[in-house]
């Protein structure tokens, strides 16, 4: 519940006991999770980062699982940007608020409406956590100004920049390192741009890796990353490389496989004469043999 207290709003609801969580990962499960994020895949009910992804969505409702969400809040709450994935401000009192040790919230805006303070309340810590954040942090980081939020919702901004200093400082075992999607939106460079691949590598990153490679040659290090993985994991990886490798393989517009020109068929095929009977005869073209991705995938270590 909510009371009011010198005109400020605080958030005072009853602590629940973390959610304990069934990993999606195991093998046990995984089969299972996956045939259903297919189908949730072809619907229009999940954001557009996670149609036709159903691995996206298991890792997003592993993710999800372990912040106490429940599967389809994982999808409307988790979002993917520069590769990273981050929760939405707005759900980030709701996580933090299933915390045994929560004890309430209080947000503050000056009367100028140009600084947010955000002040949290955690039982187990020797005093509360405050922040702030004003427009002055705001031009320092470039933010004031900017197109689109922040231009046309600056105190809402204010609040959730404050709001999330407070509480990944006061909750960072609720929140579990994870970054607030406001915030790598705003930032001028991408953060945590995968640029190689290692053998500490997570899933996350391989899968981000593959995404962004521009030729099959840069996906090599990954058949060397999944050399003793989990078979749930070797799935996860190899579906997405069969994927971008494929995607990679396409010729552009107008153009034939390997930078050829497209020719137009012959108006007739080839004839031959039989110079004993003068029998005329057309010979057949040979068919295009397929691709065949599988053998691909078994001598690149798949």
């Amino acid at each position: 519940m909510s009371s009011s207290e010198n005109g400020l709003m605080v958030a005072q609801p009853t602590p629940l006991s973390m959610p304990s969580h069934q990993s999606f990962l195991e093998p046990t499960r995984f089969a299972q999770a996956m045939q259903v994020a297919a189908q949730i895949a072809k619907t229009e009910l999940v954001p557009k980062q996670f149609r036709d992804n159903p691995a996206a969505i298991v890792v997003a409702w592993e993710m999800g699982g372990e912040l106490g969400l429940s599967p389809m809040a994982s999808l409307q709450n988790i979002a993917v940007i520069n590769g990273r994935p981050s929760v939405w401000g707005d759900s980030l009192p709701a996580i933090c608020m299933r915390h045994p040790q929560w004890g309430g919230m209080v947000e503050e805006m000056n009367p100028a409406g140009t600084e947010a303070t955000c002040t949290v309340i955690r039982r187990d810590a020797p005093a509360n956590i405050a922040r702030s954040f004003s427009m002055d942090d705001a031009k320092t980081a470039g933010l004031s100004g900017k197109e689109g939020p922040w231009r046309s919702y600056p105190k809402r901004m204010l609040q959730m920049r404050a709001r999330a200093f407070a509480l990944r400082d006061a909750f960072p075992d609720a929140l579990r390192g994870m970054h607030v999607a406001e915030e790598i939106i705003d930032a001028t460079e991408p953060l945590g741009v995968v640029t190689g691949v290692s053998a500490s590598s997570s899933v996350g990153d391989v899968l981000d890796f593959i995404s962004r490679a521009k030729t099959e040659a840069e996906l090599a290090p990954v058949i060397l990353w999944v050399e003793g993985r989990p078979d749930d994991v070797r799935d996860v990886v190899r579906s997405a490389y069969a994927s971008r490798t494929n995607e990679l393989r396409k010729p552009p517009e107008g153009r034939a496989p390997f930078g050829r020109t497209k020719k137009s068929p012959p108006t007739k095929p080839t004839e031959t004469v039989d110079a004993k009977t003068g029998e005329v005869t057309e010979a057949k073209a040979p068919a295009d043999k397929p691709a065949n991705d599988a053998a691909t995938n078994s001598k690149a270590g798949f």
